[in-house]
């Protein structure tokens, strides 16, 4: 059983109190696929904890000619977890500190 009702899809954003991009959004996955579903979305892996945090810190204050690279593979060696370079640049600026930019060497 189908139950409808004739709404815009303006007056139904504001009803809900949401963007009207999310209605728009949600009338055309429905006219696509006749259903309403979460999609399932994995996106980048929330593995950090605060230990990974000091330890990038740390690792920044000891060895401050590091690059963002090498602080990188600082906290995914020993955890195995991935850590994005924003993520890298965001917890260093949060500690005060920044990431040696690499120098390219030309001849």
């Amino acid at each position: 059983m189908r139950i409808e009702v004739v709404l815009s899809q303006s007056f139904a954003a504001m009803w809900l109190n949401v963007c009207p991009s999310i209605i728009r959004r949600l009338c055309t996955a429905f006219i696509r696929t006749e259903s309403i579903s979460r999609r399932y979305n994995r996106g980048m892996l929330k593995a950090r904890s605060a230990s990974d945090d000091g330890c990038l810190q740390l690792t920044a204050r000891r060895h401050g000619a590091t690059t963002l690279t090498r602080l990188r593979s600082s906290v995914e060696e020993p955890t195995g977890r991935l850590v994005s370079r924003a993520t890298v640049r965001r917890r260093l600026h949060e500690g005060g500190l920044h990431a040696r930019r690499p120098v390219m060497c030309l001849p």
